[in-house]
């Protein structure tokens, strides 16, 4: 999430105010009690990453449900989701900290389609395997994972579209339930690369 900027030359009281109100506000967008979602993710023990360090994402398991009383709208992760051109924003976490990639994107973004934007009932589970960004793991040892999947309908959509936008798709990506939401942690040990 962007904060507003705070420059040295708002440092004067009423200014400061402002500052600290309108940052508030911006923090509160995503209220998490308008999101009772858990996000799961699933690994095994021990992998063995390729030569670049990269965990076989065939081996990753997301999994979203809703444990609320209401339905709530969400978002897939798509094309623009790992370099926050669109929402939601997805990341690994290892150690606490952002997993990084040096792929940065090329600046397109596909199209956000019908099925991206979806219902999930009380109870209900959906997986979430597309555009979950590469978990690259360096080194061996055991490392404690997790995944943040943060939907907020307010982002705008960034890049050069491949192709139209779907009108009601966007629609409802706008009208979606805001949702900041971290998995549960996954240990992985890292035997030693091919």
């Amino acid at each position: 999430m962007r904060y507003p900027a705070c420059t040295k030359s708002d440092l004067r009281p009423r200014a400061l105010l402002w500052c600290v109100i309108a940052g508030v506000l911006a923090a509160g967008r995503i209220v998490a009690s308008e999101c009772d979602v858990e996000l799961a993710i699933s690994l095994p023990a021990e992998v063995t990453p390729s030569h670049e360090g990269y965990v076989n994402p065939a081996d990753i398991t997301v999994i979203v449900k809703n444990i609320g009383t209401r339905t709530v709208t969400l978002v897939r992760p798509g094309d623009g989701s790992t370099t926050n051109r669109r929402t939601p924003s997805v990341a690994w976490l290892v150690e606490g900290k952002v997993n990084c990639i040096a792929f940065s994107g090329c600046g397109n973004i596909n199209a956000l389609k019908p099925d991206e934007v979806f219902d999930l009932a009380p109870g209900a589970t959906v997986a979430l395997a597309e555009w979950i960004p590469p978990l690259c793991l360096n080194g061996p040892g055991t490392h404690q994972v997790q995944l943040t999947y943060r939907n907020d309908p307010t982002v705008e959509m960034k890049g050069i579209p491949l192709g139209e936008h779907d009108p009601g798709a966007l629609e409802r990506m706008r009208r979606s339930t805001p949702c900041d939401l971290k998995s549960n942690t996954a240990l992985v040990t890292v035997r030693s690369s091919p």
